[in-house]
């Protein structure tokens, strides 16, 4: 007997509905990888960070970002009524070039000597955040390597290990035991050799490890390991789906004075390098005892040689394919010459040295920059970066793309670079 009913249609296989299914879900996993992202580095803003922001110079335009990254031990009683501040255990300075998309990390030994302001003699490095928190710790970093620090992330051993302990472990492979005690911090390190998925404890004893002989420069080398595993882990999607945890797990043990779109803005600029593209080094120089202290004393030269080609991105190689005019526009006699000089020093192939055209009717207040190399202006980015580092904090320079404006010496051959040197440019005599 008929129903009147029509017999139900048997959905056929769409191709356009698992494809909307896709796009959707894809949608939800980004907008929740989003909040996420944006909730854990929420989280790590404390208020100590919030406190010092104002007093630390952000970058400028075009400079090359630096990040001061401090692992900190916890302060211990020693006694009901003293205690041990914290010291920087673990130093190093992330650095990312915003115009050539390069990073590379700096690891300064804890036990450097190094003038801590408002110290009445040299100590080691380490001792800074103990006397004066992370401002202090910036302030005598900047002063060891002649550079501005712009950030600074601190984080605790607990923080440390929780990191660990919430992206599943970091995969590393020892190849000789590791045992050590120290009765006074209650601390036992008891690694055997082997493959290791270490968990957060286990990986804080490794990278606290100084070997049989108390080496710095060896905990070094097993960091700067354990830190390019660590960045390949922390890039794997299953972190992404882990942030929630990790912003409850670390919010109390992480501070920074990076606000959340500043660190999505550092982020996506160091997510396109693998950690195989991240130079990591290590301040120059020799271990001795001082006054029966073992400190680990920098070459300076050695010291520069490093700041100016991996902090400051200044390849002595590179520049000198770039020919530079330097040009007095500031009427102060002297200064073209050793503006000159000065670029010769990093590798500039300086042409022709002189005094601006105009002169006569204008006097430049600040130092400029004029770029007719075509490259994008990486190259004039790069030349403002070097002319930077004669100046004083308070001068500014100037950056122009442009035609030819001054002669040289050799018509068919113009210099790729004009630098018109300021009044704002002191002369040393």
């Amino acid at each position: 007997m008929a129903t009147g009913r029509k017999p139900a249609r048997k959905k056929g296989f769409s191709w356009k509905r698992i494809a909307l299914l896709l796009g959707v879900g894809l949608v939800f996993f980004l907008l929740f990888a989003a909040t996420a992202v944006y909730v854990f580095l929420s989280s790590l803003s404390g208020e100590n960070g919030d406190t010092i922001a104002g007093e630390i110079p952000a970058p400028e335009p075009g400079e090359r970002i630096h990040v001061l990254i401090l692992g900190v031990d916890a302060e211990y009683p020693e006694d009901s009524n003293a205690y041990i501040p914290p010291r920087s255990d673990t130093i190093f300075l992330a650095t990312l070039d915003p115009v050539t998309f390069e990073a590379n990390v700096v690891f300064i030994p804890r036990d450097t000597w190094a003038v801590i302001p408002g110290r009445p003699e040299p100590e080691k490095i380490g001792h800074a955040f103990a006397h004066g928190g992370a401002k202090l710790a910036i302030d005598t970093v900047s002063l060891l390597l002649d550079i501005p620090v712009h950030y600074y992330i601190l984080v605790d051993f607990a923080g440390f290990a929780g990191i660990i302990d919430t992206i599943g472990g970091v995969p590393m492979y020892i190849d000789r035991d590791m045992y050590y005690e120290d009765p006074t911090q209650d601390l036992v390190i008891d690694i055997p050799a082997g493959d290791h998925n270490m968990d957060g404890e286990t990986a804080l004893h490794y990278v606290r490890y100084r070997g049989q002989h108390g080496s710095d420069i060896e905990r070094i080398d097993r960091q700067k390991a354990f830190l390019r595993v660590v960045l390949e882990e922390l890039l794997q999607v299953e972190t992404v789906l882990r942030l929630p945890d990790l912003a409850r797990q670390v919010s109390e043990h992480v501070d920074t004075n990076m606000s959340p779109s500043r660190m999505v803005s550092f982020v996506n600029s160091a997510t396109s390098l693998s950690p195989d593209d991240v130079p990591m080094t290590m301040v120059p120089g020799d271990a001795r005892y001082h006054e029966r202290i073992s400190y680990w004393f920098p070459r300076i030269d050695e010291t520069k040689t490093m700041v100016d080609t991996l902090i400051r991105g200044l390849i002595r190689e590179e520049n000198g394919e770039i020919t530079v005019e330097v040009l007095n526009g500031g009427g102060i006699p002297g200064v073209a010459v050793q503006v000159a000089d000065r670029l010769r020093a990093y590798g500039y192939d300086v042409v022709h040295v002189g005094n601006a055209p105009d002169m006569r009717d204008e006097k430049y207040e600040y130092t400029r920059v004029v770029d007719r190399s075509g490259d994008d202006s990486v190259a004039g980015q790069l030349m403002v970066r070097a002319v930077r580092s004669f100046l004083s904090d308070a001068s500014e320079v100037e950056l122009y793309n442009g035609q030819r404006q001054a002669d040289v010496e050799d018509d068919d051959d113009p210099a790729m670079i004009s630098v018109y040197v300021g009044a704002d440019y002191v002369f040393e005599p």
